[in-house]
């Protein structure tokens, strides 16, 4: 497999102050992520009935707009800061047929993995297709107008998931082992969706490594978000018609 990437060794932090700085990256991401869903139950606690830790995860789930903007602005500050630590992600450089063709590949190898573990799962757990995540998504959506399930399932999950997982990953804590990046970042990839069983981790496991290949292909993680978006938008799609 040939680099794609001719600046992807480049490593403005060497050493262990890298790999620390990544790990502190990805804590900090998840405490500013607790602190804002802290802070949507402070200004809405008031108006709703919560009563419970299931009331709670409702709350969140039906993706209140004062969430949404918190979300946004962390994702901001958060990228903000981390290219400020001189850990930046995206490409200047101009867009190109290889990153249309990339992105292509990306798609069809994700939906062939959905289709085989489908398949799989199908046959081992014909009652439980679905898994935990999927099953939250669907039920959140049923509350929601299309342009927050455009938003919320769509365009953000994009963007952060992918600085968190192949971006800090792939990119700055391993960079000289790039297939090890690939599985380390699908392995978090998948951890972060919730799965009920082993054949959900390992569904999401193969989607994580096929974006995983996507970025380490086209060396630009423009491609890795675009085929994120385009996985998660065709799967919104019957969200948008119920």
């Amino acid at each position: 497999m040939v680099m794609m990437n001719e600046t992807w060794y480049q490593d403005p932090y060497p050493g262990k102050s890298r790999k620390w700085l990544v790990i502190f990256s990805i804590i900090a991401y998840f405490v500013g992520e607790t602190i804002i869903q802290g802070l949507t139950l402070f200004f809405l606690g008031s108006e709703q009935n919560i009563d419970s830790a299931m009331d709670v995860l409702l709350l969140l789930n039906s993706y209140p707009t004062i969430y949404i903007i918190l979300d946004i602005i962390w994702i901001v500050l958060f990228i903000w800061g981390l290219s400020a630590c001189g850990l930046k992600f995206f490409s200047r450089q101009k867009v190109t047929s290889k990153f249309f063709f990339d992105v292509l590949i990306g798609v069809v190898l994700i939906f062939a993995f959905q289709w085989l573990i489908g398949g799989l799962t199908q046959w081992l757990y014909p009652e439980q297709v679905d898994s935990v995540n999927q099953t939250i998504l669907m039920n959140s959506a049923n509350q929601m107008p299309n342009w927050k399930i455009f938003l919320c399932f769509c365009i953000l999950p994009a963007i952060s998931e992918e600085i968190l997982t192949r971006g800090l990953i792939m990119r700055y804590f391993v960079p000289k082992h790039p297939f090890l990046g690939m599985v380390l970042a699908a392995a978090f990839f998948a951890t972060l969706h919730a799965s009920n069983l082993w054949i959900h981790w390992l569904g999401y496991y193969a989607m994580g490594m096929a974006l995983a290949w996507t970025y380490y292909r086209a060396g630009r993680i423009e491609a890795a978000m675009t085929v994120h978006f385009i996985n998660n938008f065709i799967a919104t799609i019957p969200m948008y018609l119920s």
